[in-house]
């Protein structure tokens, strides 16, 4: 059976695994994937569309076809100026963001 300074020196190890791996995790945020881009769409031509939505109980709804228009126009407008005003980039124009791990 293993003593608490053993345990202790196990957890820590763990510990430091897990630090090590997360100090190589790299993400990128942008461009978004297609995917994404897509769900914003959807979210929007719901959220424009729908009884539901806190926006159209106060404002109204509008039609699906409306709705679907306006989304991707709203939709490319915010990628586009997302795009313009992106400025943490590496050579590959994607930004590279490093998570820290809390001590």
């Amino acid at each position: 059976m293993a003593g608490p300074d053993s345990t202790a020196a196990t957890k820590s190890h763990q510990v430091g695994d897990t630090s090590a791996k997360l100090n190589n995790l790299t993400l990128r945020i942008w461009p978004p994937t297609q995917r994404t881009r897509d769900a914003v769409i959807n979210r929007l031509i719901e959220t424009l569309s729908s009884s539901q939505s806190l926006l159209s109980k106060r404002y109204g709804t509008i039609p699906k076809e409306e709705a679907s228009a306006a989304a991707m126009l709203i939709e490319q407008e915010a990628f586009s100026l997302a795009g313009a005003s992106f400025s943490g980039e590496d050579d590959s124009g994607m930004e590279t963001s490093r998570c820290i791990p809390r001590r």
